[in-house]
């Protein structure tokens, strides 16, 4: 078995087992698929949530910041900041992610 583990051909019945089973679940497609989209889902929640903290700093911020200001510092696009207030204005029952996903699909067609 510790052969097999370094490399070498198995065998043993067992290590020609494992071995199987390896190349089965390496050649799966639908796993990899699988594992395509749960990584690809991953990277979206992690935008969708760092776009989440944008909009919740938009939404506090109570005229402390210029327009430029908010931009300057949270390195944002002029076309976003306006998407986010529009989202907030006209959607005031949305939360910050729901606010955040909106501003990105719109601000993307652009």
């Amino acid at each position: 078995m510790l052969s097999y583990m370094d490399g070498n051909t198995p065998d043993s019945d067992y290590a020609k087992m494992l071995d199987d089973a390896v190349k089965k679940v390496k050649d799966n497609q639908e796993r990899r698929n699988e594992y395509m989209n749960l990584n690809l889902f991953a990277i979206d929640e992690r935008v969708i949530g760092s776009y989440s903290r944008l909009v919740k700093l938009i939404r506090n911020n109570n005229g402390q910041l210029s327009d430029d200001q908010l931009i300057k510092f949270m390195e944002i696009t002029p076309e976003f900041l306006q998407c986010v207030r529009e989202a907030i204005e006209n959607n005031p029952d949305w939360d910050d992610e729901d606010v955040a996903d909106y501003a990105i699909s719109e601000t993307e067609s652009d």
